[in-house]
């Protein structure tokens, strides 16, 4: 029964992830709740019109915003009986939604959404409506492990709602990020970027069975790698292309497979760390000095150079807010987990999590 309703409860946070995304894709404090400008406003169907008519279903629940169809039988039925279906179903049976139902519904779960995405929602809705009757048809919201069920979803509810509200919270208006962006254009500029890096120490794998390998001599891979990166340097200055000499420098290192893609893309000067202002002083064509990192040497190529949009760059900033305000709130308190239970490593993590000590 507890795989039953693991099962159940994935399967349910997924179908409501693939409706939700639609909602997520509308930037942050730009809807509100009850706001229906997503649906037809010019549309001439009633607000007391049905929207979804749903044949064959019984009944009013707490959960469902439907009302009965009053022309309907009640659950129970000699014709529901007569079918052999539970007593939610019946031909006779009429479950109706209307307009002002279903976009109260909607202007919460799907807001300024095009219409593909709310007759989604409705599809979606329906389907739960007509499983969720025949649940409590069937008695399993008397299931042992329902109300816990009941009480983690709750959980993850609430939860995403405090995320949607910090993201609320962190977004500016347009007249405020106009100014911030003025100020801190810097931060919004970005470059097209190619890499090679060039691994300081060699990989010496044991093949297998063999008997454990002598003792690396550390400094002298560093002294191989480091005239490995000058060379490789040379090459690309002289116009050696980067993919080709990526994959060389990783060949000697011994580990050809794990060589990462030469093409950076388009990045900003937080996404560089520490070489970013050597890196955004070069101009388009021109290739950096050879830089030592903590593990590896690197080469960088500028290929373009280029301002981030407003629109870009607000997104960006949103989302830095947004999660700078989580970060706080997850770090307002320190769970301990208990090392002899859940094994030592689930504390060291925890702890690398939260930035802070294990206790």
């Amino acid at each position: 029964m507890r795989y039953w309703w693991l099962v159940f409860t994935l399967s349910t946070l997924l179908a409501l992830g693939r409706i939700s995304v639609h909602a997520q894709a509308v930037p942050a404090g730009n809807s509100t709740p009850g706001d229906k400008s997503g649906l037809s406003s010019s549309s001439n169907v009633p607000p007391d019109a049905a929207v979804i008519t749903i044949d064959g279903l019984c009944g009013s629940d707490s959960y469902s915003i439907a009302e009965p169809d009053v022309a309907s039988k009640t659950p129970g039925s000699t014709d529901s009986k007569a079918t052999g279906s539970s007593v939610a179903l019946s031909p006779s049976c009429r479950t109706i939604i209307t307009r002002a139902q279903f976009e109260k519904l909607a202007s919460v779960i799907a807001p300024n959404q095009p219409p593909h995405a709310t007759a989604e929602l409705a599809r979606f809705y329906s389907d739960q409506l007509l499983f969720a009757r025949e649940a409590r048809e069937l008695g399993i919201d008397k299931d042992p492990h329902f109300d816990e069920i009941l009480k983690f979803t709750y959980l993850q509810v609430l939860a995403r709602a405090m995320n949607e509200r910090l993201a609320r919270q962190s977004d500016m208006t347009d007249a405020e990020f106009a100014k911030y962006y003025k100020e801190h254009a810097a931060d919004f500029e970005q470059v097209e970027l190619l890499q090679i890096s060039i691994l300081k120490q060699k990989s010496h794998p044991s093949p297998s069975g063999a008997t454990p390998q002598a003792k690396v001599d550390t400094a002298a891979d560093e002294a191989a790698m480091k005239a490995e990166a000058e060379k490789i340097y040379s090459q690309a200055v002289a116009g050696g292309d980067f993919a080709t000499l990526q994959e060389e420098a990783y060949t000697v290192a011994g580990d050809p497979d794990d060589a990462p893609d030469a093409d950076m893309g388009v990045v900003t000067r937080s996404e560089l760390g520490g070489t970013q202002e050597e890196v955004f002083a070069l101009q388009p064509g021109q290739i950096s000095k050879l830089i030592s990192g903590k593990e590896a040497w690197h080469i960088f190529k500028v290929v373009s150079k280029q301002m981030m949009s407003e629109s870009d760059a607000k997104r960006l900033v949103t989302g830095q807010r947004t999660q700078a305000a989580v970060d706080s709130l997850k770090k307002s308190v320190k769970p301990r987990l208990n090392d002899v239970y859940f094994g030592s490593s689930a504390g060291s993590e925890q702890a690398q999590s939260s930035g802070g000590e294990k206790h």
